[in-house]
């Protein structure tokens, strides 16, 4: 899966072994995940995004499910509409 997370770990002047750290996972399970020979745990993926602040399509990219920027916009307001929306704010 291809992603950004080299990007973004670099962006944050983390090495691999400190975000691991900082992840409770190993350097090389960063390392896998940045080269895609690794898709990271649905456990790791959302550690990734609270990290990151970041939603997950924005670190992940599926083949076949690319998303425009706009789209990711568009989905982020209708998800967090009916979110709100739930809670009668």
């Amino acid at each position: 899966m291809k992603n950004n997370l080299k990007e973004l770990r670099e962006s944050k002047g983390l090495s691999q072994q400190k975000l691991g750290d900082v992840l409770g996972v190993s350097r090389q399970t960063i390392n896998s995940v940045e080269n895609g020979k690794f898709d990271p745990s649905l456990t790791l993926a959302i550690k990734l995004t609270r990290f990151f602040d970041k939603p997950i399509d924005s670190i992940f990219e599926h083949k076949g499910l690319k998303m425009t920027k706009k789209k990711r916009i568009e989905r982020s307001f209708i998800f967090n509409s009916n979110y709100l929306n739930s809670y009668d704010v």
